[in-house]
């Protein structure tokens, strides 16, 4: 035992009841595959650990709980929690040079995080293995002697109010406070979390108090070693990792603190029986109902919040959502535990309604009663759900992929507050405990007298009378009239249940008349007057009844005899003139799991905006069609998704192995044969429109993000397009669609994990099969200048091309840009001069003087280009020279390697100087981007303080300086940032599904590169400062003459004066924003790319781009219309129909 701390436990190796592995000492309950080892201890100071050594991990992590949140904020500064979590990120007695910790934490591989959340705090980072001593010294004095300067607090203080500037135009944001205003305002719920300038600056000036004193006095009030709960996750041995805790987190300080003691429930009786009308930002009508509940976090192994959502949101046949869906009225239902604490809770049934939903929005909210009624009778608390529950909850855990430990060791220091010692790594996750009464309670709770209806629809603007406060949503709230009290409690006092354990029959469809039901709703009075029941003669009712037995619930669990030795990549295993078929056994992971793509491509897919809209309404519609069958797959772990693409229909399922073929045999039955019905035709019509219309309403970099992907593909249709197109399809456009979209189909599949390739090679073969056999049109391939390519288009050398656009919501303030230049196709070269600092294959020669700059494909020098000519190298660099070799008039690597290293050593620059300092806004990142083979350098800024074309300008002079900073970074610097590079190249894959996405955007890319990452790591290891230099000065410096810049601006809408500056992270207890992290910004979603396949709006800002060329010192072009521009420009070539390399075809072919 150490003389520093207590062991509370050892590695894993015993067995429990429930088939969980316990560790010796700690009875810590650990999945039944977990290989590694765990040790609990409480220092001396009171602060509880947990480590976990991992011999195979090459990332280490560590996660810090401290058990206060912003419910401990005082009333006279609400945020103020919040506002201490990012200031414990700028510096520290020992280490006091402003953003040292993150800029170590980048030079190694790593980032950091955090979030504020109602009863606690939450800090995690992770670091290359290696360096996780000296980043756990760092961490470690966020909690002993953090600085918070004035300077630093001032600052601050507008990231704070930044964040919540980016967050007043999101929905999820405004309607969780809306939420909270119709709470007790004495409870501590009901105040606003985030901060801004009022609340942290304006008001406690005027109340003649220091912030900077109170962000210190609620840090030596609540921060105490004795609240905190600490995560470590290396690859050292238990014993190490002792010792390194010991020494860093000794000296916390324990004041021997009591928990803070919030009070129970924040809804009275008063509160509850409110209907409030609300009115969203975004187009579309949703109901959210919620009950107040008793805190059930004591009760993690009974879950009767689980059991009850599990339940109300179930999807399968009889379910509430399978019965709304069939009356048209809704196309979304979610149920659960929303806001929670240790001392209340929240439940809450959320539904997205379609316009004739809306209608009848009342009736919905009966037939919520009604299924509530069916499980308060009792009959609805049954062991064999509960343990059915229970079984699907103990597979996913014990046979759990590894996640990054990141987010594991940040997940289990929170739950560390929570739960006791055996559950740390289960918290609520592991259902054990039948307990009827506590069901029965929580059931008890969700009445008409308890409940809470959010009603949004941009409909009720005209009645909204009321603002909330802080994000000023307009909106009117009433009592719930006496009447439809009535009505509710008899619907949910009138069901007579059917047996739970019968099989889902087919039920007769429940007829409703759409006029009917929206003359009756013709008008708010009339929507909430007495109607006739919405379980009426028809018998609609009857449609509601527990689930049946679950049929996906996995059996055989077994993992197949794999190859000896490391399968690194896959292989072509099966091949005909429509389908190509690869396999890629699981080495790695030993998990009973499996991943399967499949890729319909057809020539008729995407040729127009109509055909695409046609191929994404099929997709769409598919997927509903098999809702109910396949939600009894997804509650067992088998995950699917059937979405349009520019090539035709791309299906993708993953989980379990045992099912998986059965689940996606049945998606292809459905497709060959389907039937378009009218009635689901225009209710996914409809949601569509939506998607579209709703576009407006994101983010603005979302919005120029959006833009760069239509301006950089050939053939990417504008979501303007899809608007203008969309109302006059019919069910009949769809129906004469089918047979030409079916009729020339090609086929890429991809199999991955615990799949033997027979069965791959069954399914595939059985596939063509069915297509070729479909009663919509017998399917053959189609010949090569028929199949579908996306081609990309190349900017001309030399070239600045600028987009401006309007933001197009008119209530956000802020702009935005995405700075974009592109550098080659996946494979070009770039020949790099010898200079001093770079050798030649034997050490010595050095060669005088530059090569011509630039790119070169083909293995042909390009003097100055990006290899327009050239065939980019696939697997094995096919028609490329020889790359990652130094030659006698330099070095030669692909072009995107370089680009890849000279983000790496910038990017904490560009997050530190443009957002910390300058503070341009809360989103400031830089990222190298590869989208569909062709890489490029991205800076991304939004900001409330800045115009676009001013922020295109600081991107100019960062660039600038940052040219400065290559010509004098040292040997040493640089390569620190060459091994954080490689290391993270060289990051192991977590789990299947990572590997296997990899793995297919190869081969959906063309690319084939399986073995690119120790490619790319050879190549990084040749590069020297002044190749990135070079780089810099031909690729990437205004003027350089293999420049070639996109720059897309969104601009604001000016609403006054604008507010200041910007920094980030999130707050818990409340949606997470796209983008958070205080030490450092998050990756950007390629969703956001994907947004209907295509977007912006084909003119531009005449003002934006007026402003763009007084602020630019290169003579830009000015996007006037994104077809005409794109048509002026040339194309990468397309990748695929390449001749595959021998060494990925299987012998056996």
């Amino acid at each position: 035992m150490s003389p520093h701390g207590a062991p509370l436990s050892g590695s894993a190796d015993s067995s429990s009841p429930s088939g969980s592995s316990l560790s010796n000492s700690s009875g810590i309950l650990i999945p039944r595959c977990d290989q590694r080892q765990y040790e609990a201890l409480e220092l001396p100071n009171g602060l509880t650990v947990l480590l976990i050594s991992d011999p195979e991990t090459d990332k280490a992590a560590a996660a810090m709980d401290v058990g206060v949140g912003s419910l401990s904020d005082p009333d006279d500064a609400p945020g103020l929690a919040h506002f201490l979590e990012h200031m414990l990120f700028y510096a520290s007695e020992k280490y006091p040079i402003e953003d040292s910790y993150s800029d170590f934490l980048n030079k190694h591989s790593g980032r950091s995080n955090a979030y504020t959340a109602a009863e606690n705090t939450n800090y995690q980072f992770d670091v290359a293995a290696e360096f996780l001593d000296e980043a756990l010294d760092r961490f470690a004095q966020f909690f002993i002697g953090p600085l918070m300067s004035a300077d630093a607090t001032n600052r601050e203080i507008n990231a704070v109010h930044s964040e919540h500037t980016k967050n007043l135009i999101s929905d999820p944001w405004r309607i969780n406070q809306l939420q909270k205003s119709f709470c007790t305002p004495q409870h501590p719920f009901y105040k606003f979390n985030v901060g801004s300038l009022e609340t942290l600056k304006e008001v406690p000036e005027a109340n003649g108090r220091d912030i900077r004193q109170e962000l210190i006095a609620f840090y030596s009030q609540y921060y105490s070693a004795n609240l905190m709960h600490l995560v470590v996750y290396g690859k050292d041995s238990l014993s190490s990792l002792r010792a390194m805790v010991e020494s860093r987190f000794a000296l916390i300080p324990n004041k021997s603190l009591q928990q803070p003691e919030i009070p129970g429930d924040p809804c009275g009786p008063e509160c509850t029986k409110k209907l409030v009308r609300a009115v969203p930002v975004t187009e579309g009508h949703k109901l959210e109902l919620v009950w107040p509940t008793p805190a059930d976090q004591h009760l993690h192994r009974a879950t009767p919040s689980r059991y009850l959502g599990h339940l109300i949101g179930h999807e399968g046949h009889g379910s509430l959502f399978a019965l709304l869906k069939k009356k048209g009225w809704a196309t979304a239902l979610g149920a659960g535990r929303s806001h929670s604490s240790k001392h209340y809770a929240f439940f809450a049934v959320n539904i997205d309604l379609t316009d004739l939903g809306h209608e009848h929005a009342m009736e919905v909210v009966e037939l919520v009663f009604r299924y509530i009624g069916l499980i308060q009778s009792g009959e609805g608390i049954q062991k064999w759900i509960f343990d059915e529950l229970a079984a699907v909850c103990a597979t996913k855990f014990h046979f759990q992929d590894k996640q990054q430990p990141f987010f594991y060791t940040s997940a289990i220091a929170a739950g560390m507050q929570l739960y006791p010692r055996e559950d740390w790594l289960a918290g609520a996750s592991l259902p054990r405990d039948f307990d009827p009464h506590a069901l029965a309670e929580m059931a008890r709770a969700l009445t008409p007298d308890n409940v809470q209806v959010f009603w949004l629809s941009k409909q009720f603007e005209g009645e909204a009378t009321e603002e909330e406060r802080w994000y000023k949503t307009k909106h009117s709230a009433q009592a719930i009239p006496d009447d439809l009290l009535q009505r509710w409690k008899a619907a949910s006092n009138a069901v007579t249940p059917l047996p739970p354990a019968a099989p889902a029959a087919a039920v007769a469809a429940a007829s409703t008349s759409t006029a009917a039901a929206a003359a009756a709703a013709s008008s708010r009075d009339a929507a909430l007057a007495p109607q006739a029941s919405a379980a009426g003669s028809d018998g609609s009712a009857c449609d509601l009844h527990l689930p049946a037995p679950n049929e996906f619930v996995p059996t055989d669990l077994e993992v197949l005899t794999q190859p000896t030795g490391k399968v690194s990549s896959p292989t072509v295993i099966h091949e005909t003139p429509m389908l190509r078929l690869w396999h890629k056994p699981d080495t790695l992971f030993g998990l009973p799991k499996a991943v399967l793509f499949l890729q319909l491509a057809s020539p008729a897919a995407y040729t127009s905006p109509r055909s695409a809209l046609l191929t994404r309404l099929f997709a769409s519609l598919l997927q509903d069609a098999l809702n109910a069958y396949a939600y009894d797959a997804e509650i067992a772990g088998l995950n699917y998704s059937i979405v349009p693409s520019v090539h035709g229909i791309q299906i993708s399922a993953w989980g379990y192995s045992h099912k998986l073929l059965v689940l996606v045999t049945k998606i292809i039955d459905h497709l060959v044969s389907f039937t378009v019905d009218a009635d689901r035709f225009h209710v996914i019509k409809e949601k569509e429109q939506r998607e579209f219309e709703n576009f407006r309403y994101d983010q603005p970099y979302a919005q120029a993000l959006y833009s760069a992907s239509v301006l950089l593909a050939h053939r990417r249709w504008h979501f303007s397009d899809y608007l203008a197109a969309l109302p006059a399809l019919e069910p009949a456009h769809l129906s004469a669609f089918l047979p030409s979209l079916l009729s020339h189909v090609s086929l890429e599949l991809f199999a991955s994990g615990n799949l033997a390739p027979t069965a791959a090679i069954a399914f595939a073969q059985e596939t063509e099969s069915r297509l070729r056999s479909s009663p919509l049109a017998a399917a053959v391939p189609p010949v090569p200048p028929q199949r579908p390519e996306l081609r990309m288009v190349r900017l001309g050398d030399s070239s600045a091309a600028v987009l401006a656009a309007d933001n197009l919501n008119p209530e956000d303030e802020n702009s935005a840009i995405v700075f974009y230049l592109q550098v080659c196709q996946d494979g070009e070269t770039a020949l790099l001069p010898a200079t001093a600092d770079s050798t030649g294959d034997d050490g010595e020669g050095k060669a005088e003087g530059a090569a011509e700059g630039g790119v070169a494909g083909d293995g042909e020098r390009s003097n100055g280009t990006c290899g327009s000519s050239g065939k980019a190298g696939g697997e094995g660099g096919q028609g490329a020279r020889v790359q990652g070799v130094s030659e006698g008039e330099g070095v030669r690597v692909r072009a995107h390697v370089v680009a890849q290293l000279l983000v790496q050593v910038v990017e904490r620059d560009v997050f530190y100087e443009l957002r910390t300092v300058q503070q341009l806004g809360y989103i400031v990142f830089l990222m190298a981007r590869n989208e569909n083979a062709v890489h490029g350098i991205t800076f991304i800024i939004q900001s409330n303080v800045k115009s676009a074309s001013d922020l295109d300008g600081r991107v100019e002079a960062f660039l600038q300086a940052a040219e400065s900073k290559l010509a004098t970074i040292s040997e040493e610097e640089f390569q620190t940032h060459v091994v954080a590079l490689v290391a993270k190249k060289q990051e192991r894959k977590k789990n299947l599904v990572e590997e296997a996405n990899a793995m297919w955007k190869e081969i959906d890319d063309a690319t084939l590169a399986f073995d690119r990452v120790d490619k790319e790591v050879a190549e990084l290891r040749l590069l020297r400062p002044s190749h990135v230099a070079h780089f810099f000065a031909t690729v990437v410096r205004q003027g350089a003459p293999s420049r070639r810049l996109l720059s897309i601006q969104v601009q604001r809408h000016e609403k006054g004066a604008p507010g200041e500056a910007a920094t980030t992270c999130a707050v818990e207890n409340a949606p997470k924003p796209a983008v958070n992290g205080s030490a450092g910004a998050a990756p950007v979603c390629d969703a956001n790319l994907e947004k209907g396949e295509a977007n912006d709006t084909g003119s531009t800002s005449k003002e934006g781009a007026k402003e763009v060329e007084a602020t630019s010192k290169d003579k830009r072009e000015v996007i006037e219309n994104i077809y005409d521009f794109k048509r002026t420009q040339a194309l990468y070539p397309s990748l695929k129909g390449r001749p595959l390399p021998p060494s990925i075809v299987s012998s056996s072919l």
